[in-house]
């Protein structure tokens, strides 16, 4: 009994660590759009905040998984999550 309670253990805190990593870059991300003076260079700051919010919604809709029954809308979403990453690859450096 004691293998299975540390198994159970083992993932039920691997489940935990994404949570953990989503709150955290969101928790990055809303300091960065309260203060602007971080942004880089060649962005302005309305550029910088809509790139943060797109940062933000996407992961979020990675964080929520769940079925959609529309392949648009599926399609949609994973468009969604890939542009995220995508801008979240090339600026992390600013976060």
């Amino acid at each position: 009994m004691n293998i299975f309670k540390k198994i159970k253990s083992f993932f039920q805190k691997k489940k935990e660590q994404p949570k953990k990593a989503k709150e955290l870059l969101l928790s990055i991300i809303e300091e960065k759009k309260r203060d602007p003076s971080t942004k880089p260079e060649n962005l302005s700051d309305t550029e910088w905040k809509s790139i943060l919010k797109k940062i933000a919604s996407g992961i979020e809709c990675a964080g929520k998984g769940g079925i959609l029954k529309s392949p648009t809308r599926k399609r949609q979403r994973d468009e969604k999550i890939k542009k995220a990453f995508e801008l979240l690859s090339v600026y992390i450096k600013e976060l």
